[in-house]
């Protein structure tokens, strides 16, 4: 109840988080991440997961009560970018609904364990 995050979910890059104790969300080295390219929130961040060149992908779960999207989010520069690009498709949407874990190979290939169905695998190249 007395969490600085609140009852949203969101993602948070942490400067110098080795270094010093951690502050409350907007205050030095702690900065929110949790929009995409068109400026909207990614309401339900669920697994991520580090490509072996940096960039960082991201995945929204799926939730019908409140209309939100399965969704795919990639982030070229994690250390400066602001916001994710949202590169979702509806074949995308169509398959992964339950995202509970991530990998990238290092032959550019994302692998999406769902919760229970399955694994998705995804060519990022």
């Amino acid at each position: 109840n007395s969490s600085p995050i609140g009852t949203t979910f969101k993602v948070y890059r942490l400067n110098g988080a080795n270094r010093r104790i951690f502050g409350a969300p907007g205050t030095s080295g702690i900065t929110d991440i949790t929009r995409h390219s068109r400026g909207a929130l990614i309401k339900r961040p669920g697994p991520l997961s580090f490509n072996p060149d940096g960039s960082l992908w991201l995945t929204q779960q799926q939730d019908s009560k409140s209309s939100t999207d399965a969704g795919l989010f990639f982030m070229a520069a994690p250390l400066t970018d602001t916001a994710f690009t949202d590169v979702t498709t509806q074949r995308y949407r169509n398959s992964v609904v339950s995202p509970s874990g991530m990998d990238i190979s290092r032959d550019g290939h994302i692998y999406i364990s769902q919760n229970g169905i399955g694994v998705v695998k995804i060519s990022v190249r």
